[in-house]
């Protein structure tokens, strides 16, 4: 069974994205998102977390096939990959 982080909308909302990115980058993790930009586009995306500051992260971006950052306050959602899900993706 597999957890979903939300977080848009809860009170210290950024802690646990940090966590998670934290976690990401420590065990070589890769991550679902749901994400909303500055503009109010919402997107999945598959990323793997490469460096974090305080209010955002830098990752490899599957979908845009590049390095982006993303600001901590636009994540909605986080969950980290599970390696069936990899497998699934790649058939």
């Amino acid at each position: 069974m597999r957890t979903c982080i939300l977080y848009n909308g809860f009170k210290g909302r950024g802690t646990g994205v940090l966590n998670t990115v934290i976690k990401s980058i420590r065990y070589n993790q890769q991550l679902i998102m749901i994400y909303m930009d500055i503009e109010g586009l919402i997107t999945k995306r598959w990323v793997k977390a490469l460096s974090l500051s305080e209010d955002s992260f830098r990752a490899h971006c599957y979908l845009r096939k590049g390095t982006r950052t993303f600001k901590v306050e636009g994540v909605l959602a986080l969950v980290p990959v599970v390696r069936d899900e990899m497998a699934a993706t790649l058939v």
